[in-house]
C-alpha cells in the first residue's frame, strides 16, 4: 500500500520469464511526474505521502530494471525509467 490520490490504493509486481513489471497504482497521474516526482496533482489527498510514494515507486523500478506500468498514462503505457537529475526519465518506451 502506498499513499496516492485514492486512500488504500496498492502497487504490485509482475514477473515472467525473468522480466519484472511494476504496476504503479495511483502514485502517478501524469508523465510529467516521472520527470518531476515532487509535483502533485489536484487529486493527491496526501501531498507529502504522494511525493514519497512516487519517488519510492520510481526508485524501485530503476533498481529492479522493471517495466513501469502506470495506471493513468496514455501511450506509452509501459516503459523503463532511469534517474536523471533530481527526478527520473522515461527510456525504452514499449
Amino acid at each position: 500500500m502506498k499513499p496516492g490520490h485514492t486512500p488504500g490504493h496498492a502497487i504490485g509486481w509482475l514477473e515472467s520469464k525473468g522480466e519484472r513489471g511494476l504496476l504503479s497504482g495511483d502514485s502517478m497521474h501524469s508523465p510529467v511526474q516521472v520527470y518531476r516526482p515532487e509535483w502533485n496533482s489536484g487529486f493527491c489527498l496526501d501531498a507529502e505521502g504522494s511525493v514519497a510514494s512516487r519517488r519510492s515507486v520510481l526508485e524501485a523500478a530503476v533498481e529492479a530494471n522493471a517495466v513501469l506500468l502506470p495506471a493513468h498514462f496514455s501511450a506509452p503505457h509501459a516503459f523503463h525509467v532511469q534517474e536523471k537529475g533530481s527526478g527520473f526519465a522515461v527510456v525504452d518506451a514499449i
